[in-house]
């Protein structure tokens, strides 16, 4: 499941933020090879060799196929597995089970067959979508960083195995009926962090929201306030300090415009960061025009050099909203204490430099 919502997160970054169909359609056929056998290599590499060979369960895994413009090539393939769940937030709820009419045909069975049966067929299922994710997921990799190479995974020891897969083993050793419920994985946590709001009713997510939901949730954003992406995939981190006080504004609008997409929040985040970036040094690989276009993906609304259109009153925030300022403590409580101060000392230097510009 981990390595599917890997697969998705990754595919959507690059439909998002990058030009991953225009660059598969004009790329020449022999590059478009080179990536579907790197990426068949290394799901070969870690496949499970006991007892059963996966390759041979996917009889659409070929050079041709993958790198063909056919039903089973690189692209649609991708993009079955990002209409199972297209949250684009390293999550998956569920497996998703690539089918294939060979596949479906030699493995077909009754419901009254012996569990023993159901178990090696359900087994099947999932070496074989395995085989296919790790596969897409090579391709990936080598379009994404520009390169082939060829490794070899480390075997994990039997007794290392057995060590790490004791914990879910204990759960179904004693069972005498098959339940392809007891091996299904338990979905991991949403992607969240201190002063992430839930959705008001009626607001649904866009991808590009979740992939900034996901950014600021790793530990090294507990002094970011936002991510701005950069087409090769990389971040541009923003922090706000001018003016001061302007940082807990921002923070109450971010919440309320993840909560609810609403439009003046956006436009108080606009105004906000546009003024740290025409007065303030601070990342100039991050252009204006990044600013608007960004979000504008992300909350679905039009900006424009003056701000959101449509924009209405920003609401003054709610009692949940001011919440918001000890969230902000909590999260510098767990900051770098050396890296904390350094930015209190940034704050103090441009308010100095604001009082001396007025005398």
């Amino acid at each position: 499941m981990r390595t599917e919502g890997d697969l998705i997160r990754l595919a959507l970054d690059d439909v998002i933020y990058g030009t991953l169909e225009a660059d598969w359609a004009a790329m020449d056929m022999f590059r478009k090879e080179e990536l579907a056998l790197e990426g068949l290599y290394q799901a070969a590499c870690v496949a499970p060799r006991l007892g059963h060979n996966s390759r041979l369960s996917c009889p659409e895994m070929t050079i041709g196929h993958l790198a063909g413009d056919g039903e089973y090539n690189f692209l649609r393939m991708l993009k079955r597995l990002i209409d199972h769940d297209s949250t684009g937030n390293a999550r998956v709820k569920s497996v998703f089970f690539f089918t294939h009419p060979y596949f479906e045909h030699d493995n077909r069975r009754s419901d009254a067959a012996p569990d023993i049966l159901k178990a090696v067929l359900y087994w099947n299922s999932l070496l074989r979508t395995l085989y296919i994710v790790n596969t897409l997921l090579g391709i990936l990799y080598a379009y994404v960083y520009s390169f082939v190479y060829l490794f070899v995974y480390p075997i994990n020891s039997l007794i290392e195995c057995q060590k790490k897969d004791w914990p879910s083993h204990r759960k179904f050793c004693d069972q005498e009926r098959f339940d392809p419920a007891l091996l299904t994985p338990t979905p991991e946590a949403d992607d969240s962090f201190i002063g992430c709001p839930t959705t008001v009713e009626g607001f649904s997510r866009p991808l590009a929201l979740w992939c900034q939901i996901r950014s600021l949730s790793h530990n090294d954003s507990l002094l970011q306030d936002y991510h701005f992406y950069e087409t090769s995939g990389s971040t541009l981190s923003l922090r706000i300090f001018d003016p001061p006080g302007a940082q807990m504004v921002f923070l109450v609008a971010r919440r309320c415009a993840m909560a609810s997409g609403s439009p003046a929040a956006v436009h108080m985040m606009f105004t906000i960061v546009k003024h740290q970036w025409q007065h303030v040094t601070c990342n100039p690989d991050i252009t204006l025009e990044q600013i608007r276009s960004q979000l504008e993906k992300e909350y679905r609304v039009k900006v424009t050099d003056m701000g959101v259109e449509g924009t209405g009153a920003f609401v003054p925030p709610t009692r949940k909203e001011l919440e918001e300022q000890g969230y902000l403590e909590q999260r510098l409580s767990m900051a770098d204490p050396a890296v904390h101060e350094d930015y209190r000392r940034l704050q103090q230097m441009v308010a100095e430099e604001r009082v001396l510009g007025r005398m």
